[in-house]
């Protein structure tokens, strides 16, 4: 009785390590590719970087728009550890509320969350000094305008996305734009980028420079004279 019962679990035993064999050989071989993609997935991540925007330039090639690198600030809610606090800090640097502040970051069913874009250097430095968890900054294009406020009429401006919404910004705006790279970034068991790990996948393309007839010099000349009219006029 005791010889059939101990060859009946001997026999289970066996049966059960070839299951559990079997099942091994056909991950690693059947589905092990199918596995090994999803854990690259989950680990690394197709990012892309942002490209620079065709600049504006009088007949001289003096410029009149200009995109410049800046920092623009993210948060991940699901890392950040007191969103109550870390608002009130970021109130205390940034434009904006602590409570419009604190409205994004307790937003925990998302991964991303845009804070500020287009911040100083300067007002980067301060954030960064908060050590806080669950912040991230990304390099983005910010557009500046030399010539002031007497070429805006005819420059127009852009967006926050950097897209033309006025004046020759918005008319030659496929002409201006660049072609976005992309690279590979690897993040960590938390889904936190490590930004010493990345792989360039496609260098991003700058826009085209666009030239213009006009003279800022005599642009500006015209626009102060027109000043000196209207102010004499309403005098």
């Amino acid at each position: 009785m005791i010889d059939r019962r101990v060859k009946t679990v001997f026999a289970i035993g066996i049966i059960s390590m070839f299951l559990i064999m079997s099942r091994l050989v056909h991950l690693q071989v059947f589905q092990g590719h199918e596995y090994a993609r999803r854990a690259f997935r989950s680990h690394y991540r197709r990012v892309e970087i942002s490209s620079a925007r065709g600049s504006i330039r009088d007949r001289n090639g003096s410029l009149l728009a200009v995109s410049l690198a800046s920092d623009s600030l993210f948060a991940d809610p699901v890392q950040v550890r007191n969103p109550a606090i870390l608002a009130e800090a970021l109130a205390d640097i940034l434009p904006g509320s602590a409570d419009d502040f604190y409205s994004r970051l307790k937003q925990t069913n998302r991964r991303f969350v845009w804070l500020q874009r287009g911040i100083t250097p300067s007002t980067a430095a301060q954030i960064g000094q908060i050590n806080a968890s669950g912040l991230f900054f990304r390099k983005e294009n910010r557009r500046f305008y030399p010539a002031g406020a007497d070429m805006a009429p005819i420059i127009g401006f852009t967006g926050v996305d950097d897209i033309g919404l006025e004046g020759l910004e918005a008319k030659y705006n496929q002409f201006l734009t660049g072609i976005p790279g992309e690279e590979l970034v690897a993040f960590d068991a938390l889904a936190r980028p490590y930004s010493y790990e990345s792989v360039v996948l496609s260098e991003p393309l700058s826009g085209q420079n666009l030239y213009l007839t006009l003279d800022k010099t005599i642009q500006y000349i015209a626009a102060s004279e027109l000043r000196k009219i209207m102010t004499k006029e309403s005098a």
